[in-house]
């Protein structure tokens, strides 16, 4: 047994006896799901690599998991999607709409021998597929059918080790993966070749190399030659157009960040500093803050990778993860109980949520004119998901993991009213869905309650008029 398998060795069983601690003390109980990292490498990467295959469901509570391991796989084999409910029999499906974060990406910021770290080591069965596939689609020149702004951008990730920003392997496999599982459903009310496809995505490359993982998954091999796609760049990574500009978010979301910084104590401040420079080296580590030692953290456990040592053979160690768990699952909790973030995150998925709405509206106009059904793909990031997921209050505080998806189904009944169904990583939630007051879900009732919440928390419904006060103003 080698040094490196012993030092692996002791790093897994000290994350999952942290993981354990953390949990008790938040909810006193162990049972919950702990991920069981194999020891040796091949063992880990095929089993890691393959589980992004299975369809499951996960939902983002503090309570269920780590927060390290849940950023990780949001797609876990628990369960596979179900059948349309009886609440929707006799309803027309009419189409649907699917927001998702990118998948497992490589570090925001330089790591230390960043060279020497292979973030594209996990390739799943389907990735290969995938990669065989997407050459000779190129090839044979149908990749031109995806029109839009990307045709440029490579289609894989670029290199065999690991860039700064870029997609990974297993991120593909993830994106697939949620691809698969969009189309089961979607399958069950409508042939997918007939469907209306029009897809967006920001201008990173791992938001558009995720969309084409995630299309593959969802059109099928079969279909990916003979299908259209309009594919469009959206430049704010929320898609807020028209509603971006607001002076009240910039306000809270100051305000919120100012509050996360005050929940750092003197020990914390101190691992955390250690960490950086373990992690980014002593001038990378000058303007590391917080969020940049997670995703350091974040790049080698999602990847296998075993954590770093520094020149002077300092190394994280299991009591430096626990002090680093410890301040996420409080800064998690803090901003699940933040009336302030709770504001920022109405503002600012105000104009995804207008998406949403209009879309029904556009749904129900195509399907008048026996139009096809139409199915719109947004290819995001954190930041896209995290106030949409808490204005819809089916976020648990811990931000949007890779792969993190909602997809809302629409649907008509013969008066032809609209009616929806939100589905949060494979797992429907409609009934947990703030301004959902009855199932079925009524877009009519959906938008008068969203606009009696915007009143209540901030007096008024219009947009404009709410980012014009000030937050002390706020009634």
């Amino acid at each position: 047994m080698t040094n490196t398998f012993l030092k692996y060795a002791f790093f897994v069983i000290a994350l999952i006896g942290s993981y354990v601690f953390v949990v008790l003390q938040i909810s006193g109980s162990i049972d919950v799901y702990a991920h069981k990292r194999e020891v040796t490498a091949e063992a880990a990467i095929h089993k890691k690599a393959n589980e992004a295959e299975f369809c499951s469901s996960s939902r983002f509570h503090i309570d269920d998991s780590s927060p390290f391991s849940l950023h990780c796989e949001p797609i876990k084999p628990a369960s596979c999607p179900t059948k349309n409910n009886d609440s929707f029999n006799g309803f027309k499906f009419i189409g649907a709409l699917i927001v998702f974060r990118h998948g497992a990406r490589g570090p925001l910021s330089p790591l230390r021998n960043l060279n020497q770290i292979n973030c594209n080591q996990m390739q799943s069965q389907a990735f290969k597929q995938y990669t065989t596939f997407l050459k000779d689609f190129i090839t044979a020149g149908h990749f031109e059918k995806f029109e839009g702004p990307f045709l440029s951008y490579p289609a894989l990730p670029l290199s065999s080790k690991c860039s700064l920003n870029d997609l990974t392997s297993l991120g593909v496999s993830q994106l697939i993966s949620v691809g698969k599982l969009a189309g089961q459903r979607i399958s069950q009310s409508s042939n997918i070749s007939e469907i209306s496809l029009k897809a967006f995505s920001t201008r990173y490359r791992r938001t558009v190399q995720s969309l084409w993982a995630f299309l593959y998954g969802f059109i099928g091999e079969n279909n990916m030659s003979s299908m259209q796609v309009n594919v469009q760049q959206n430049q704010a990574v929320t898609y807020c157009e028209p509603y971006c500009k607001c002076d009240l978010a910039s306000q809270l979301e100051s305000r919120h960040d100012l509050m996360l910084t005050k929940l750092l104590g003197p020990a914390e401040k101190s691992t955390l500093k250690r960490m950086a420079h373990i992690l980014y080296g002593t001038e990378g580590a000058k303007n590391v803050g917080t969020r940049h030692v997670k995703d350091g953290i974040l790049t080698h456990i999602c990847h296998n990778i075993t954590l770093p040592c520094s020149v002077s053979d300092k190394c994280i160690n299991n009591a430096d993860i626990a002090t680093a768990q410890s301040f996420l699952t409080k800064e998690s909790r803090a901003t699940l109980s933040s009336k302030t973030f709770k504001q920022m995150a109405l503002l600012k998925a105000y104009g995804i949520i207008q998406r949403i709405m209009q879309f029904g509206v556009n749904s129900l106009g195509a399907h008048k004119k026996s139009e096809s059904p139409m199915f719109f793909v947004y290819s995001g990031h954190d930041m896209t998901l995290e106030p949409l997921l808490s204005t819809l209050s089916v976020y648990g505080g811990v931000p949007p993991s890779f792969a993190t998806n909602l997809l809302v189904e629409y649907y008509v009944d013969g008066n032809f009213e609209v009616f929806l169904k939100f589905v949060f990583n494979a797992e429907e939630v409609t009934e947990n869905v703030a301004y959902c007051d009855d199932l079925p879900c009524s877009l009519y009732r959906f938008k008068s309650n969203y606009e009696n919440g915007l009143k209540h928390v901030f007096g008024t419904s219009n947009f404009l008029n709410i980012c014009n006060k000030h937050f002390e103003k706020i009634p």
